[in-house]
């Protein structure tokens, strides 16, 4: 293990509970990139050397806060030049050799710049043969930087390509209808579009793309999408061989939907023990939505007649024998309510299944 950030130094090697995993214990006295190389007996391992960033807290320096990073560029008129990077507040002595790019998209930075705005910095890049995504990760010995990294879509225009542009992508799917399809809207049809020019960053949603189909109106595609475990914001990116596609990336918002989690106005569950565990009779997975100016809705879950701790995703919410969810304080997504109960001879705490429970945006 070596690379640029000075004294790393190598501990125990665990392995943790997923097969395949491994954590090293590190200790480091700056942040930095450094490259991890495997190597053992009667194994050839693939993929090895990776980079890593790793990072060191100073107690004692200044705090700074990496907002944001935007690329220029056009991929219908001009591939991008520079990244604009904002702090919270100057950098002093923030220099070019504290910004790392990485990631799938090849990028050469250059000087670094103030552009005379407090915290705002101008990268020079070159080298994009690809429009894709870069990672941005910002160290700076005299600062601890938080907000890094950050990932910034750059563009490339081929000289020799046709333009086009994509004016829109849609979802279909609603708060009680699971998305199933994108649909994207260029200003002309495009020879040979595929899915494979196609790239979603799925966010948190675990959406994935499948089959892409002309609708038959000039310049309209259908985009098949699955796997969407939660409501959130894809990215969409299309790039084309032979083609400077304007307007790409673009976001756009996918649904969530579980038909068998339905609103319900309270539960009424009938607990049995059965030997060390809690059987729950009258559990099932629901659905609570954000509704009105005070953004909330709520459910009551009831026991018959004993007292329980209640957890929401793994954090105590109180003793009693009941509780009430409340789809303000949650944020939208899937989640799980568990409650336990203490044996008072044995002190062993018994722990029912899971109930699944959805926060869903207002209708």
């Amino acid at each position: 293990m070596g690379g640029g950030a000075p004294g790393p130094v190598k501990g125990t090697l665990t392995p943790a509970a997923t097969t395949g995993v491994y954590e090293l214990a590190v200790t480091v006295t700056a942040g930095g990139s450094v490259s991890v190389t495997v190597a053992k007996g009667g194994y050839a391992f693939s993929g090895s050397p990776q980079t890593v960033i790793v990072y060191y807290y100073n107690p004692s320096a200044p705090t700074a806060v990496f907002n944001s990073v935007i690329a220029d560029g056009d991929a219908a008129t001009a591939t991008t030049t520079k990244l604009t990077l904002f702090f919270d507040q100057p950098i002093t002595g923030l220099v070019s050799d504290d910004i790392t790019l990485s990631g799938p998209t090849a990028v050469t930075k250059g000087a670094l710049t103030s552009n005379g705005t407090a915290g705002v910095y101008e990268l020079a890049v070159s080298g994009i043969t690809a429009s894709g995504t870069v990672t941005v990760t910002v160290i700076n010995s005299n600062y601890n930087i938080s907000g890094s990294p950050k990932d910034v879509e750059v563009v490339y225009n081929d000289p020799t390509a046709a333009t086009v542009v994509l004016n829109s992508v849609t979802a279909d799917g609603s708060t009680s209808a699971l998305t199933t399809k994108l649909t994207l809207l260029f200003d002309q049809d495009i020879t040979g579009l595929e899915a494979s020019d196609i790239t979603l960053i799925p966010g948190s949603t675990g959406a994935a793309k499948g089959a892409l189909t002309s609708t038959g109106n000039p310049g309209e595609y259908e985009l098949a999408v699955s796997g969407i475990t939660e409501s959130g914001t894809v990215t969409v990116r299309v790039t084309r061989t032979g083609y400077n596609v304007g307007g790409s990336p673009k976001d756009v918002d996918v649904f969530y939907f579980d038909p068998s989690a339905v609103p319900v106005a309270n539960i009424t569950l009938s607990i049995a023990d059965q030997g060390g565990s809690l059987t729950l009779t009258g559990a099932a997975p629901f659905t609570v939505y954000k509704t009105g100016a005070d953004g909330t809705a709520t459910v009551t879950v009831t026991t018959t007649g004993y007292t329980y701790t209640w957890y929401v995703d793994g954090t105590s919410k109180g003793t009693g024998t009941s509780i009430t969810i409340n789809a303000g304080s949650i944020s939208v997504g899937k989640h799980e309510l568990v409650l336990a109960a203490a044996d008072d001879a044995t002190g062993i705490t018994w722990t029912a299944a899971p109930i699944a429970f959805t926060v869903a945006a207002a209708h």
